[in-house]
């Protein structure tokens, strides 16, 4: 338990003696900056300098006794309201300042992701971003990751759409389910994932059978804009197959192989 709260700390910027100090206070109080340095396993040398940031973010208080001082940790539902305060009111002042300064226009970059990790960890953040719309086209696999957060969003009243491949649940969310998916897996040679957030920031990528991946994510106005047509087209072809399907297989043969086939217009006669 501590090892975890010590990590989750550190996500928020805290460094790992503070976290640790902190934890050890929590279970054993009050305590002397000795006592305290044997619990959280900090040097001793270290340990005041620790104690001194501790007070100064108002997560621990000191005690003046006869005998010296002792620390005594502040609750943590108080230590996390006043710092949930301390950063919104922060954030706030930066977003304020931010808008005043005078930058050079957006230049549109294409940056590659890197692996699989970064991959979702990025179109969580475009997920979390969404303010109005969000298309995404993928497989289960990839999907599931971030299945709950979707259909969150859904719930906060972000337009959502979803073309899956693959059997998927989400609550909430207008989702069409592709009828073609292996052989799309075997034309791409992988599984393939695009997103695109209120028609301004996109992710497209391929992950290979080998856990490889190929991937990308952009404000570029031309990559977004192929993303979003892309997205878009497959749902308008899975509407009318929806409701037309049967018309469809009889003139365009056996899973549409014939409408797949760009570079002729033939249809069973």
């Amino acid at each position: 338990m501590v090892v975890n709260i010590v990590k989750q700390m550190q996500k928020l910027g805290f460094t790992e003696y503070e976290s640790r100090s902190y934890a050890a206070l929590l279970e054993e109080n009050p305590v002397t900056a000795y006592e305290l340095s044997k619990r959280s396993g900090i040097p001793s040398s270290k340990i005041y300098e620790v104690l001194g940031r501790l007070l100064e973010k108002e997560m621990a208080f000191e005690l003046q006794e006869v005998k010296g001082k002792r620390y005594i940790p502040v609750q943590p539902e108080r230590f996390m309201k006043n710092y949930s305060n301390r950063v919104k009111k922060t954030l706030g002042g930066l977003e304020r300042d931010f808008s005043r300064l005078n930058g050079p226009p957006n230049v549109s970059y294409i940056i590659n992701c890197d692996s699989f990790e970064d991959l979702i960890r990025r179109s969580e953040q475009l997920i979390a971003s969404a303010q109005s719309s969000f298309l995404v086209s993928g497989w289960t696999d990839e999907i599931s990751h971030f299945s709950e957060l979707l259909s969150s969003r859904a719930g906060e009243g972000v337009k959502l759409a979803v073309v899956h491949f693959g059997k998927i649940d989400l609550p909430g969310v207008c989702c069409y389910e592709h009828p073609v998916e292996d052989i799309l897996y075997r034309e791409k040679g992988g599984r393939g994932l695009v997103m695109v957030v209120d028609s301004l920031e996109a992710i497209t990528a391929t992950i290979f059978e080998d856990g490889s991946i190929e991937a990308a994510w952009s404000r570029n106005s031309g990559f977004v804009s192929m993303a979003d047509d892309y997205i878009r087209h497959d749902i308008y072809i899975l509407k009318v197959v929806r409701h037309f399907g049967k018309k469809m297989g009889k003139t365009f043969g056996s899973r549409y192989a014939m409408l797949r086939n760009v570079f002729s217009d033939e249809v069973i006669s």
